[in-house]
């Protein structure tokens, strides 16, 4: 006799099916759209990727959440994605509605068929948590595809920091994420990409602070054969505020192609984003970045900055800000710069001493300082320590 599965995890699986059958139904972008003109849609085998894992137990949980007992000691809600449903469902079913507008449909509609990571973080109205949530997707093996899940609620007037790591080889990674931002919330983000060189990693974030909401969100990017990433912030509420930080380290032919949005939609938001990239061998990235105001939001202030060091004759980085202002009374910039290390800084530190190759190391490791500072403790040392590598390995090349 089979075992009755309650109405509303029914529904989750529901939605599930709905998303494959949207997927079965919807066409590959073409690449003749902006988005995936400079890259290879097939690279991610969407029409190949296995069925869903199975939901993750205590101990799956555990080894993707380093600090769980403690965390939830301190009162933080962290769930299996299925499991959390049942109780949290008002702020996970919305994220996982099947979506068919954009170029990016088609993958997000196969994470939300087939996630089998899938996390669920819900910090309490007014808790300050004391140490970082950790959450790590970690692959081993040759598996194909993985479809890590994460939605994140932070209550009103809470106070907490999220690090998202994913390493290790990971065939194609398809990751979605969702983050709420209660009112008069604050959340840090920081997310690090250091995954195997033959993999692939696609990432999909959306975030939305509602009133007095502050986010800061800094994500780096190292690893992976193809990194393609988009960054969604909807400041829908009054007063809210964000700053974005990334940095990307390329080398080889590594491809990078990231897209932020700075979505203005309330009165008197504010949004700062600063992207910093340095190329080494023949890497590539592509950023695009967009901001657009609403006829509502008006006394809204938003800055865009992208940076790029090319390290190498061969690497090279293409650039593309995208405004669009529907109202009056608003203040909006932008710029970027793309170039190798400034001769006259080389200069200056040849002058004291500094040798040509250690003065290139020393200039990078500078240019990627307003990244470095906004990361926690752990990870900022990790990161410093990889790219140091990178920049050891560039110098013995000569």
């Amino acid at each position: 006799m089979a075992t009755a599965v309650p109405l509303d995890l029914k529904r989750l699986d529901q939605l599930r099916s709905k998303s494959k059958q949207v997927f079965d139904a919807t066409p590959a972008p073409a690449k003749e759209v902006e988005t995936w003109r400079r890259n290879d849609f097939n690279f991610w085998r969407a029409d190949s990727a296995p069925a869903s894992g199975r939901p993750m137990d205590e101990a799956a949980l555990s080894s993707l959440v380093p600090k769980l007992d403690e965390l939830r000691r301190h009162g933080v809600v962290i769930q299996d994605l299925r499991e959390a449903f049942q109780k949290y469902g008002r702020w996970i079913e919305p994220c996982l509605e099947p979506k068919t507008d954009g170029p990016l449909a088609k993958l997000e509609l196969l994470n939300q068929a087939l996630w089998s990571q899938g996390v669920f973080v819900h910090i309490p109205p007014g808790l300050e948590v004391p140490i970082p949530i950790g959450i790590r997707f970690g692959e081993s093996g040759p598996s194909t595809h993985s479809f890590p899940r994460l939605i994140v609620a932070a209550g009103p007037e809470s106070r907490s920091t999220l690090v998202r790591e994913h390493f290790g080889k990971a065939g194609r990674s398809v990751v979605c994420s969702d983050v709420l931002l209660e009112p008069g919330a604050r959340l840090d983000v920081s997310v690090c990409e250091d995954l195997e060189p033959d993999s692939g990693y696609f990432s999909l974030e959306r975030c939305r602070l509602e009133r007095d909401a502050h986010l800061s969100h800094s994500s780096v990017a190292l690893g992976a054969a193809v990194h393609k990433s988009h960054l969604e912030v909807s400041l829908s509420g009054q007063g809210a505020r964000s700053e974005i930080f990334g940095l990307v380290f390329g080398g080889g032919k590594q491809h990078f192609d990231l897209n932020t949005k700075q979505h203005h939609l309330g009165k008197h938001t504010t949004s700062d984003l600063l992207y910093r990239t340095a190329l080494q061998g023949q890497a590539r990235s592509i950023y695009t970045g967009m901001v657009r105001i609403e006829r509502e939001a008006t006394q809204t202030e938003a800055y865009q900055s992208n940076h790029n060091l090319l390290l190498s004759s061969q690497a090279r980085a293409d650039t593309t800000p995208i405004l669009e202002i529907l109202t009056d009374a608003v203040h909006c910039k932008h710029g970027a710069t793309a170039g190798p290390v400034s001769e006259e800084e080389l200069y200056y530190l040849a002058a004291r001493g500094v040798d040509p190759k250690s003065a290139v190391q020393i200039l990078a490791l500078a240019f990627a300082e307003p990244v470095f500072k906004r990361l926690p403790e752990g990870l900022r040392e990790m990161v410093y320590e990889r790219i140091e590598g990178r920049l050891r390995d560039l110098e013995e090349k000569g």
